[in-house]
């Protein structure tokens, strides 16, 4: 149950980010579990660097793309 939350604030978080169908984040072959936890790890980042910048270059670091 736990997980489940976390799954709902990691979609809620992702479609805040993008403006709830502004863009997607895309990645050839990966789960949405593997989305939910990049977005979860860049959020963090950027909360830390306190930079908008942030969140997108962990994103693509991971070896996400904007669409």
């Amino acid at each position: 149950m736990k997980h489940l939350g976390l799954s709902i604030i990691g979609l809620l978080s992702v479609c805040v980010l993008s403006a709830c169908g502004g863009s997607e984040w895309v990645k050839p072959d990966a789960t949405s579990q593997d989305k939910s936890s990049d977005t979860a790890q860049c959020q963090v980042m950027q909360k830390q660097a306190d930079n908008d910048e942030t969140f997108d270059n962990c994103m693509a670091g991971k070896g996400w793309v904007k669409k």
